[in-house]
C-alpha cells in the first residue's frame, strides 16, 4: 500500500485558512474511490498534517490529479497562508490495523471474492 504524510505550517493568524484548505481536500477525496483512509490533522494553532493511504501506486497517482490532490495546485493561496512550502513524504505502508476505525468495526463493502 502507498500513502502520503504531509506537514503544513501556517503563518501566524492563518490557521483557520489552512483548516478550510484541509476541508476542501477532504471534500475532494470523498470523490476518490482509491483514496482512504484519509485524515486531516491539527497539532497546534499553526501546525497541520495530512495522512492518506491508497491501495497502490496507481491509486496514489489518481489522487495526485484528482479532486483531492489537485488542491495543492492552488499555489498563490498556499504561498499566502503557509510559513514554508508543505513537506510531502511519499510512504510505503508496512503495517496497519484496518479492522477498526475510530472505535467502530470496519467491514468490507462490495462483492466478496
Amino acid at each position: 500500500m502507498k500513502g502520503y504524510y504531509i506537514n503544513l505550517e501556517a503563518k501566524p493568524g492563518y490557521g483557520d485558512k489552512v483548516e478550510k484548505f484541509l476541508q476542501d481536500i477532504h471534500a475532494g477525496v470523498e470523490k476518490e474511490p482509491g483514496t482512504g483512509p484519509w485524515f486531516g490533522l491539527r497539532y497546534s494553532d499553526t501546525t497541520f498534517g495530512i495522512f492518506e493511504a491508497m491501495h497502490d501506486a496507481e491509486a496514489r497517482h489518481a489522487h495526485d490529479v484528482g479532486p483531492g490532490g489537485s488542491n495543492f495546485l492552488r499555489g498563490a493561496e498556499l504561498e499566502e497562508m503557509l510559513a514554508y512550502p508543505a513537506h510531502l513524504y511519499r510512504v510505503d505502508i508496512m503495517y496497519g490495523k484496518f479492522s477498526v476505525m475510530l472505535g467502530k468495526r470496519i467491514t468490507e463493502i462490495g462483492p466478496s471474492t
